[in-house]
This record gives structure tokens, sequence and C-alpha cells, in this order.
């Protein structure tokens, strides 16, 4: 099997730690054509293909609105796309289309070969098919996030893993389902960002939960979002749902974020147990459609 990684340009032990970057050759596939996206549009389950479209003001979380497809053809959606201002996400993709299954695991498997403490598991990925000039406004996601670029050329901003910047009690409601992925977001923030433009055939990763936005550049877009867990960021993730949890059912002051040892090993215990149990969940963030893409392509000037 011909690699799809080549020319590593970060140190593998950073990929749960640091900044993480290297060049592959997905676009060798022939999985990211015109071509092939077009199959995706046609047979992507529509509840698994968000479509949002946005403004420029980062701070204005309402102005990133979520749209349905508008019972548009795949080539209405590719020429939208390419000449919008538009952010897809095919979700799942690997479920869907077991193609990209294969190329998933494959990477993965490459990464996992060049560092052998890098165990993963419930990986998944998203199709990005996104306009130019088009962004994703400053957020966190729970797992963490490894984007390999692919087509077109983007600006990805990192900032610091700090209470400031992501605060804790934020995070926990991302890991919840409470919120969306959203953060507080303050312009002043952009003065400590990290900023990195991908080419076509680069790929970055961060450490879980660090707050970024992107930006495309002067191109359309096509890039691979892959989601994992290792037992690491697993401990992270219900280390945090422990302390939202058990405030809230046994009303104890649970606040340390710290992982290793006894104590948040008992901690995490009793969350399993406890969430087995008719305890009452938070009810998880919807998504509430606020525009069809069928009234934009259609409307008057277009």
């Amino acid at each position: 099997m011909t690699p799809l990684i080549s020319q590593p340009i970060g140190k593998a032990e950073d990929l749960e730690t640091g900044i993480f970057q290297c060049q592959h050759d997905l676009s060798a596939t022939g999985l990211f054509s015109d071509e092939k996206l077009l199959n995706i549009f046609e047979s992507h389950p529509s509840d698994y293909m968000q479509i949002y479209t946005m403004g420029d003001d980062h701070s204005d979380l309402d102005d990133f609105r979520l749209g349905d497809r508008g019972g548009l053809s795949s080539e209405q959606l590719l020429k939208a796309v390419k000449e919008g201002k538009l952010w897809f996400n095919l979700m799942f993709v690997d479920h869907f289309h077991p193609e990209y299954k294969i190329i998933l695991d494959q990477l993965f498997d490459e990464l996992e070969q060049a560092n052998p403490d890098f165990k993963t598991f419930d990986r998944r990925a998203t199709l990005l098919v996104s306009s130019p000039k088009a962004k994703v406004f400053y957020h966190a996601d729970g797992p963490p996030n490894i984007l390999w670029h692919i087509r077109g050329k983007k600006k990805i901003s990192l900032y610091p893993l700090t209470e400031e910047f992501a605060p804790q009690l934020e995070i926990e409601k991302i890991f919840s389902r409470e919120s969306d992925d959203d953060l507080p977001y303050s312009i002043r923030f952009d003065e400590s960002s990290s900023d990195y433009t991908l080419q076509q055939g680069e790929m970055i990763a961060w450490p879980q939960n660090m707050p970024h936005s992107v930006e495309n550049l002067d191109s359309f877009c096509v890039s691979l979002s892959a989601e994992y867990y290792s037992l690491k960021s697993m401990r992270k993730k219900e280390t945090y749902l422990a302390n939202y949890y058990l405030r809230r059912w046994l009303k104890l002051p649970c606040y340390s974020i710290e992982t290793q040892g006894v104590l948040p090993m008992i901690k995490r215990n009793v969350y399993r147990l406890l969430s087995r149990l008719p305890f009452p969940k938070v009810e998880e963030s919807g998504d509430v459609y606020q525009f069809s893409l069928n009234d934009i392509v259609n409307k008057p000037n277009n």
C-alpha cells in the first residue's frame, strides 16, 4: 500500500501535546476531485450534511447560520459553494462512504507506526467543502482534531489553551453538549494567536480543546477533518464530564481537572456508574435551520 503521509514536518510526540505538521498525498487518491464531490453530494444523507453561511465578525455568533440544501442538485451545490460564501460539513463521511474509511484508517495507522505511544480509537472524519473567503469562527472541539488539507489555501489561527481563552466551565459544556463548540471571544485574543497557512497537501494537528478559527483565502477549499480519542484524551473528557455532572447530581464541589492518580480515577468511575442511572442529563444543543440554500441560489441577481 502506497504511504499517504510524506515528509513529516513535526515531531510525532507532539501529536497530543503540541502543534504537529506534516505533508500528505491525499490528492493522489482521487477521492477529492469535483467528480467525487458530486457523487458524495448525491448520496450523503441530508441529516449529516451541515450547510453554513457567515459574515465577517467573529464576535457575532448569530451571523454563523445553519441552513438546508433546499432540494438543490449536486451540480447546483458544487456551483453554490464555489461561488458563494458557504461551508459544508459532510459528517461521518467514513461511515457512509467506505472508501474514505480506508484512507482514514491508513492515515492513523501511519501516524501510530511513527509514534508507538500514540494509539487511537473512535476515529471519524468530516469532509469539509468550503467557499473562497468562508470562515469558521472562534471555537474549540471536544475530541482531538487533525486537519488534512487537500485543495485550496486556508489560514488556521490557534490560541493559547488557558483559562482566559478556553474557560474550564465552557469546555465542560462542550463535552456535555449543553452548548455547541462556541467559546466567548474578544478581538484582543487575536494578539495572542499563532497563525498557520495551509497549502494543498499539508496537515496540522493541535492539542485537545485548543481554541481555533479558520479562514479560507482566495480559493475554493476541500479538507478532511479527523477526530479521534486516545486513552489520554478520553480521560480528559471523562474528568470534565465527571466534574460537570457530579456537581449537578450530588452537589459535590468537583472542579479539579487533574487526570492522573487515584482520586481522579474514583471520580470518573463514580460518574460512569451514575450515568447509567436515571439522573437527569442536560438537554443537548440542537440544530435549527435558519435559511434554505435554494433561496440564496435563486434570489435575484444571483
